[in-house]
């Protein structure tokens, strides 16, 4: 075996400045720098850089819609009440973004979006109480320091450009039922629910919905039943009531999925320095397709950064990023709604009607209540009622460091940060 000093010569960012792997005491993982150059390619935020790479690190995908925040978890659950304004638990750790302390709000400010995968330099997780110490209470479910690239004193100025494609697919998409399928799941419906009303009727346990408030004719509009009228119990299934459904054979997922989601990504960056300053500018812009049609979102963000040494003992520098997003995704009415999922809508109905709007679903069933009496949109019309969003946000640091006394240093800075969003 040979020994590896690689890893403890790396050099770990930590609140109070920097320090070799070897000499440190506390508990702090690291994002390495292949893994980061690799994830660079494919992740589309830093958060997606994060999933699977820490040792100890949760973070879990809320959803599969564009742009969507996931949920990182660095210290297990220190708090079982909600945050009021997005309503997610209150375990999100601190963010440290070139040195400026920042919370991520899924439904606000998230500073992150302001930040292309490829402009990383590093990313060092501060796990226990003694690596966080220098940040308080807001540490308590641990810090993420994330170090973007910069410019170099003495450096020529250099410009480097990229492009990714990627294409997505889900994992796993459910097998609907076709429209014989769907017919036998229905008379076996029916049966069942026919010897349940019975027994009810027979024993008066009033189990099945109020058995249907002694009403046979409820289930008469789905299928055809032979009822004893004096004791309204059912004595006779005969089959489906062939006018309550439809001859076409749909398939929800087809008609609302948006296959091969394509992702174009671009960044630009220019990065340099003079024998006293460094600076770097860097943007960034994302087209996503979601995986169901006219779900789309467009993102753009620029970072600048300048550092100069006013003196050999003062330096000061700033920092401005901002970034804008634009969303169209369906209505708020949303497809994924457990009576809309195009998985369980039923297939012998037609998209659209002989007059070419859009077939409603009846819901009658739903709510006890006999067919046609309660409708609702199908998938596709849920998709092509669309919702706009538009949101930017700002951030800009202001710092300086004077060096008082040798390994003695007063640091002092301001952050402006503000977060806009409209619905059209």
């Amino acid at each position: 075996m040979k020994s590896d000093n690689q890893v403890l010569d790396d050099v770990v960012v930590i609140g109070y400045g920097s320090k070799n792997r070897k000499s440190l005491t506390s508990s702090i993982s690291s994002v390495k720098k292949d893994d980061l150059n690799k994830l660079s390619k494919t992740s589309s935020t830093v958060q997606d850089m994060l999933g699977g790479t820490i040792k100890g690190v949760l973070v879990t995908q809320n959803s599969g819609e564009p742009g969507a925040t996931m949920t990182v978890n660095v210290r297990g659950i220190t708090s079982p009440y909600p945050i009021s304004t997005s309503l997610t638990a209150n375990n999100a750790p601190l963010y440290v973004i070139d040195g400026v302390p920042m919370f991520v709000d899924s439904n606000a400010l998230n500073p992150l979006m302001n930040i292309a995968p490829n402009d990383i330099e590093s990313i060092d997780i501060l796990k226990d109480a003694l690596a966080t110490a220098i940040y308080g209470s807001r540490g308590a479910n641990g810090v993420i320091i994330v170090t973007t690239k910069n410019g170099r004193k003495g450096e020529k100025a250099t410009v480097e450009a990229g492009y990714t494609l990627s294409i997505a697919n889900p994992v796993k998409v459910f097998e609907p039922l076709n429209n014989q399928e769907f017919r036998s799941l229905q008379e076996e419906i029916l049966r069942n629910t026919m010897d349940a009303y019975n027994y009810d009727m027979a024993n008066f346990t009033m189990t099945t919905q109020y058995s249907m408030m002694y009403d046979p004719t409820i289930l008469m509009a789905y299928g055809n039943f032979e009822v004893d009228w004096n004791t309204l119990v059912y004595t006779k299934f005969l089959g489906l009531n062939e006018s309550a459904f439809g001859k076409e054979n749909i398939n929800w997922e087809d008609e609302t999925r948006n296959k091969n989601a394509i992702t174009n990504q671009y960044n630009v960056s220019v990065r340099g320095g003079s024998e006293k300053t460094d600076y770097s500018f860097a943007f960034n812009a994302i087209n996503q397709e979601g995986l169901y049609k006219n779900d789309n979102l467009e993102t753009y963000s620029g970072r600048l950064s300048v550092n100069t040494d006013i003196t050999k003992r003062i330096r000061m520098g700033a920092l401005l990023s901002y970034s804008y997003s634009k969303r169209t995704s369906p209505s708020q009415e949303s497809i994924m709604a457990p009576d809309t999922h195009p998985w369980l809508v039923r297939p012998d109905l037609p998209v659209y009607d002989e007059n070419g709007d859009y077939t409603r679903l009846d819901k009658g069933s739903l709510y006890f209540m006999p067919s046609g009496y309660v409708s609702g949109p199908n998938p596709v019309a849920l998709l092509n009622r669309k919702a706009k969003y538009e949101s930017d946000q700002f951030m800009g640091n202001v710092y300086v460091d004077i060096e008082l006394l040798r390994n003695l240093k007063f640091h002092s800075d301001f952050t402006l940060a503000s977060y806009n969003s409209i619905l059209r």
